[in-house]
């Protein structure tokens, strides 16, 4: 017969996890890898950040430039970056 075991979630310290700076880096490079397909599509460059929220850490990968806005909006290379990244 197999035991049970209790766990108790400690609501608390999920925030303080989910913001640490080992999360952030974690998601950056996921966020960087998404940034380094999307270079690869069309001519622009794209740029990706993480920043700490209320709950959790989020990343974003943007159009830093005009000639960036103008190739996304041609290319759609943000949407192909994040489909064939597997996120």
């Amino acid at each position: 017969m197999a035991k049970t075991c209790e766990f108790k979630w400690n609501k608390a310290a999920a925030p303080q996890i989910m913001n640490s700076g080992e999360t952030q880096a974690v998601i950056l490079q996921r966020a960087n890898g998404v940034k380094r397909i999307a270079d690869s599509i069309g001519s622009a460059t794209y740029a990706a950040n993480v920043q700490a929220g209320k709950t959790r850490a989020h990343a974003i990968v943007y159009t830093p430039s005009n000639h960036a806005i103008y190739s996304n909006a041609k290319h759609k290379s943000l949407i192909k970056a994040l489909k064939s990244s597997g996120l």
